[in-house]
């Protein structure tokens, strides 16, 4: 049955699609994750090469978080 499904192109097809899907999804959520905890270490007075030092998060991710947030806040 597995081998019928590997050799059916239709199947592989719907299959890497909804892997895709549910990959983009995992990545989003990783990466609102990421933010999330960019803003708790802000607002706890970490600064963005403290934040940057600590996790090894992309120094433009967490400068672009910072000034969102400094975006909301004036």
């Amino acid at each position: 049955m597995l081998r019928k499904g590997r050799e059916n192109e239709s199947w592989r097809e719907r299959y890497m699609r909804e892997w895709n899907a549910l990959h983009d999804a995992r990545e989003d959520a990783r990466e609102e994750g990421r933010e999330d905890d960019i803003v708790g270490m802000l607002r706890r007075g970490k600064t963005v090469e403290e934040i940057v030092d600590f996790c090894g998060y992309p120094y433009d991710q967490v400068k672009k978080v910072e000034n969102d947030l400094l975006a909301i806040v004036n």
